[in-house]
C-alpha cells in the first residue's frame, strides 16, 4: 500500500510540534516495533528536525506484520506551511519503491 497525505497549517502554527505529534500518533496506531528514524530532506523543504524518515514493522488491523517506511516533512506554501506524509506498507518494502515515492514528494 502506498499513501500520501498533506495538511495545510494555519499561519503561525508550529509545524515542528504538529509533525512530532503526527509521527507519535502514527507510530502508536501502527503499534510500531522499535522504529528507526533518520533525518529526511527534499529540495525546497523547511529545515525542521522533525522532518524524518521512519523504518519499522507495523501491525495491520487484521494482525499481520508488515514492513513500513514513512516520511514526514513541511514546505512553505504562500502564507502558510503544508505538511506532507508518505508511507509504504508491504510484506517486504523494496528500496527502489520507497525511494521513488519519497523522491516524488515535492512542494
Amino acid at each position: 500500500m502506498l499513501a500520501v497525505m498533506t495538511a495545510a497549517l494555519a499561519p503561525g502554527t508550529d509545524a515542528q510540534a504538529v509533525l512530532l505529534g503526527w509521527q507519535k500518533a502514527t507510530a502508536l496506531h501502527w503499534q510500531a516495533a522499535e522504529p528507526q528514524t533518520q533525518a529526511w530532506a527534499q529540495a525546497g523543504m523547511l529545515p525542521l528536525s522533525a522532518a524524518r524518515e521512519l523504518r519499522t514493522q507495523a501491525i495491520t488491523p487484521d494482525g499481520r506484520t508488515v514492513d513500513t517506511r514513512a516520511v514526514w516533512g513541511a514546505f512553505a506554501e504562500g502564507d502558510h506551511v503544508r505538511l506532507v506524509h508518505a508511507v509504504v506498507h508491504a510484506p517486504k518494502v523494496s528500496d527502489a519503491l520507497a525511494k521513488t515515492l519519497f523522491d516524488g514528494v515535492q512542494p
